[in-house]
């Protein structure tokens, strides 16, 4: 994994989504996501408490990209709806 230009967190974070799509989370050890993510224990405790720390900082990132104007493949359609008329 290359580690440059990225954060500590978002090496963490993307060593646990690595890790999940191989093997299943309940056997994902903290030890394991560290030496993925090329960070120490105590740089991974500095960073995040837990692996469901981790996990919410990945859903914090997917909102942030969905409602980024910067990345129009995630933009949400908005649907006109018709204007009402005046009332007959």
């Amino acid at each position: 994994m290359s580690t440059h230009g990225h954060s500590t967190r978002d090496r963490i974070v993307d060593a646990l989504m690595e890790l999940a799509a191989e093997q299943d989370w309940d056997r994902i050890e903290i030890t394991e996501i560290a030496e993925r993510a090329g960070v120490s224990l105590l740089e991974f405790r500095e960073a995040f408490p837990s692996k469901g720390a981790i996990l919410g900082s990945f859903n914090r990132r997917i909102d942030q990209k969905v409602l980024s104007d910067d990345d129009k493949s995630l933009r949400v359609i908005r649907l006109r709806l018709p204007r009402s008329t005046k009332p007959r």
